[in-house]
């Protein structure tokens, strides 16, 4: 099969999968409200609004949308997001915010209600049309052109969603490039910062990492994905100094044999939700990004993270960290600044928490969606 007959045969598997959900979702429109949902609708009229996020994410780990829909749950709005992997058919994850498996059954609660539907991918669409009184928001929350079934057909569809959507955000400014010729009216809305999440009053400390902050020398962290984007030519300088611990949490990648470095002083745990990053970051002296290639948001938000547990951050110079005004975040040109400002600096004993929150509150979710949408 040639290269050009496999592009005709995703394109047509495309239309077939929206064809197919189509059907499904217009028989589950005319069915009764479900059990579970009935308790739902007897309520439907307390809340500000509706808000769904369609099928195309898991819950956790947490991600952007998630935390959307979370900030619009604190302020009164009923919020549903619907996924294929989950615990149970429904439950109330934190008030007024339930997870939803089998989205169709929503159907019949939703069909004669103003509906919110968060879009940040093609498929979706087929949901949120079935709903007449519907406002769309789109969101580019990543590189469209590398997701499943992109095609001239999605494309298609990506572009009917951009021209329909009351809203059209962006995660980053790599990304406006995808209203490019559809539409002008669209904000960067970077990601922001729940605060709450990161509260530990109990202080308490992850078993596995425990020992590694009694050896009498500096833990300098990293937490993400341990691939071939991570600079280990960099660690093994660190490494080879034989002043520091240094711990990177997450999943080591079948590419790397790390007896390729020969380190000493440098250990690997595994990967963490994101509800546990505070019993880790918090006793790290430095967080630092040891990567080849900037992934801009990402490290973004491990800043936003890392700042509300009131961390020392120690990076590259980038586009996206410039604009901050953090006390906590300490930014360096090259591997010798870096390395000699984590070897001299002692790390400030005393506390920054009053000045970093006056520098977070600007990128508290609330503030962040205030500024698209009244919330």
């Amino acid at each position: 099969m040639g290269l050009f007959d496999m592009f005709v045969n995703q394109q047509k598997k495309t239309e077939e999968i929206m064809s197919k959900d189509l059907e499904k979702y217009v028989t589950a429109s005319m069915q009764p409200i479900d059990s579970d949902l009935l308790e739902i609708k007897e309520k439907l009229d307390t809340y500000k609004g509706i808000i769904v996020f369609p099928e195309a994410l898991d819950y956790y780990p947490i991600d952007r949308p998630q935390n959307i829909l979370r900030t619009f749950a604190r302020k009164g709005f009923l919020c549903f997001f619907c996924t294929t992997n989950f615990e149970s058919k429904l439950k109330e994850v934190e008030p007024n915010l339930f997870v939803v498996t089998n989205q169709e059954r929503l159907l019949p609660l939703l069909k004669n209600r103003k509906v919110l539907f968060l879009i940040t991918y093609f498929l979706q669409y087929t949901f949120a049309k079935m709903v007449d009184d519907r406002i769309i928001w789109i969101d580019i929350m990543g590189k469209i052109d590398k997701y499943k079934y992109y095609n001239n057909y999605s494309i298609g569809v990506y572009k009917d969603i951009m021209k329909e959507a009351l809203i059209a955000t962006y995660r980053c400014e790599e990304y406006k490039i995808y209203y490019e010729g559809v539409r002008d009216n669209v904000i960067l809305m970077k990601d922001g910062i729940n605060e709450m999440d990161f509260i530990n009053p109990k202080n308490k400390i992850a078993d596995n990492l425990r020992k590694y902050l009694f050896m009498n020398k500096k833990v300098i962290g990293y937490y993400g994905n341990i691939d071939k984007n991570i600079n280990f030519n960099l660690i093994k300088k660190i490494d080879s100094l034989n002043t520091f611990v240094i711990v990177l949490i997450g999943k080591l990648d079948d590419s790397i044999d790390l007896r390729d470095y020969s380190l000493k002083n440098t250990v690997i745990l595994p990967s963490i939700d994101y509800n546990n990053l505070k019993y880790y970051i918090p006793y790290f002296d430095y967080v630092f990004f040891p990567l080849l290639n900037d992934s801009n948001h990402i490290i973004y938000n491990k800043v936003l993270e890392c700042s509300a547990m009131k961390k020392h951050i120690i990076s590259f110079e980038n586009k996206e960290l410039l604009e901050f005004n953090l006390p906590n975040l300490i930014l360096v040109k090259n591997t010798d600044e870096l390395i000699k400002t984590i070897s001299e600096k002692e790390v400030k004993d005393y506390n920054l928490s009053e000045e970093i929150n006056k520098a977070l509150i600007k990128y508290k979710w609330e503030n962040i969606i205030s500024k698209v949408l009244p919330l």
